[in-house]
């Protein structure tokens, strides 16, 4: 803790994010019928969610 708050990157979500771990969707595919959505309607998903819930 610098400057009296808390750490914004700490070492575990240092390490998480440097790593080229890559996960497998087919077992969801097959068991739960998971079809992932494109990027970039994430992504606009998610900027207009954030914009609706900030003040």
């Amino acid at each position: 803790m610098i400057l009296r708050r808390n750490a914004v990157l700490t070492p575990y979500s240092v390490h998480t994010l440097t790593r080229n771990y890559r996960f497998s969707h087919e077992k969801a595919t097959r068991k739960l019928n998971y079809r992932p959505r494109k990027l970039e309607t994430t992504i606009r998903d998610t900027f207009e969610w954030l914009k609706s819930t900030m003040l």
